[in-house]
């Protein structure tokens, strides 16, 4: 770069025979024959607040093609510049606008999410840091609101459900925690699960658990009732004698007929033994009358048969 702006191009002081090449920047060396001769530099213009060049743009093949145009971020009516003229007579972009090419016949508009300052000569506009954004043609950024978020040189923008953003000025949308939700755009808080319910991080609603399980006491998850117990509303409670279960249930189980249960917080129920038999829901096996006779496992008691 020439006293550090981009694409001051030199003129080429001859083609070689394989085909032109196109000069790249002012000041290239070595100065060979077919090589790159730089453009000089106006020094009658030296007060001036923006330096004013002989420059040529790419590709320039003589040195007639070298100009006093004016620089980035400033511009005239015809792109040129004047000698002896306080910034060679060019006129600084305004605020909210920049000039990326020598010779600018005017500026443009910086676009949505950028900016450029009054009284610079801005070639190109900036990017407004995150948790700011402005609208197209702007010369500073505005912090965006509670509930909204932006990135490097992007517009604000509403946080999603299962996210949020306390305070204004934040660069990016936060999730919600577990036990917690936001159901809507923009919100500024999560708010927590109802009773019985539970949510995952980042989650736009609460909800119950599968069947047996209650949720965890940060209600960020679930936990399964263990055996001999099962999901009541807001507990795992225990299974009565005469019923089992062997854990994520929602309801204990009968013990079935030929079994029984004589306790509770029983995860299974035991055979009724040879000469006795039970019902469902037994908690106790019933032994057979005189007469009659079981196997084990049985329901009923069988008479004996007559001689």
């Amino acid at each position: 770069d020439l006293l550090g702006i981009p694409n001051l191009v030199g003129f080429s002081s001859a083609m070689p025979a394989t085909g032109p090449t196109r000069c790249t920047q002012a000041g290239v060396k070595p100065l060979y024959q077919h090589g790159c001769m730089p453009c000089a530099s106006d020094f009658r213009n030296t007060s001036s607040s923006v330096p004013v060049l002989l420059v040529s743009r790419f590709g320039s093949t003589q040195r007639s093609d070298c100009q006093r145009l004016c620089m980035y971020g400033t511009f005239s009516v015809d792109g040129q510049s004047l000698p002896g003229v306080l910034n060679g007579g060019c006129t600084l972009c305004n605020s909210g606008g920049f000039s990326s090419i020598l010779g600018a016949t005017g500026c443009q508009s910086c676009a949505e999410g950028t900016y450029s300052l009054q009284d610079a000569a801005f070639s190109v506009c900036l990017l407004c840091p995150g948790g700011q954004s402005s609208p197209a043609n702007s010369s500073a950024c505005y912090d965006c609101l509670a509930g909204q978020a932006s990135f490097n040189g992007t517009l604000c923008h509403n946080c999603t459900p299962g996210t949020y953003t306390p305070a204004a000025g934040s660069p990016a949308c936060l999730q919600c925690a577990g036990g917690t939700f936001s159901a809507g755009n923009a919100s500024t808080v999560c708010v927590g699960c109802a009773v019985a319910t539970f949510s995952l991080p980042g989650s736009s609603a609460c909800g119950p658990c599968y069947s047996g399980a209650l949720p965890s006491a940060d209600q960020s998850g679930c936990v399964p009732c263990p055996p001999g117990t099962y999901a009541a509303a807001t507990s795992c409670d225990v299974c009565d004698a005469g019923t089992f279960s062997t854990g994520t249930q929602s309801a204990c189980t009968l013990c079935a007929a030929g079994s029984f249960a004589v306790h509770n917080l029983t995860s299974a129920c035991a055979v009724c033994p040879a000469g006795s038999f039970s019902g469902a829901g037994w908690s106790l096996c019933q032994l057979c009358a005189y007469g009659a006779f079981a196997a084990a496992n049985s329901s009923r008691c069988t008479a004996c048969p007559l001689d």
